[in-house]
């Protein structure tokens, strides 16, 4: 399973990305929401853990344009 990590601090980023490589997980962190637009048009992520205070913006407003833009739908 791939997980795309968006989290900005980087204690709690160590933290989530050990937990989830302890159960097997390949996990990939971006820290901005421009790095997090990029990561998902170049990555095959299976889940995302998204931060909603980020420091360029509100992480749900990600979820917002990819929910318009039907990015999350690979077809």
């Amino acid at each position: 399973m791939h997980v795309l990590l968006i989290e900005d601090d980087e204690l709690v980023a160590t933290g989530i990305r050990a937990g989830l490589e302890s159960h097997g997980w390949a996990v990939d962190r971006v820290a901005t929401m421009a790095a997090a637009r990029h990561a998902l048009h170049t990555l095959s992520s299976d889940i995302v853990v998204l931060d909603r205070g980020l420091q360029d913006g509100d992480g749900l407003s990600l979820v917002g344009e990819w929910r318009s833009r039907r990015a999350w739908s690979r077809a």
